[in-house]
């Protein structure tokens, strides 16, 4: 089961932020959330 998180929304939070920054945050928090997550979660491969 994934669980819900609330993304931050960095244009609303950091409004005078060019978008090469407000991108590269957004993937940053991408990366925290496959680290914390993605990589502890279970996988089965069934054949």
């Amino acid at each position: 089961m994934a669980k819900f998180r609330k993304r931050t929304n960095y244009r609303e939070k950091y409004p005078d932020l060019s978008d090469e920054m407000i991108e590269v945050m957004q993937q940053s928090d991408r990366k925290m959330e496959y680290q914390q997550y993605d990589l502890k979660a279970d996988r089965y491969r069934i054949d």
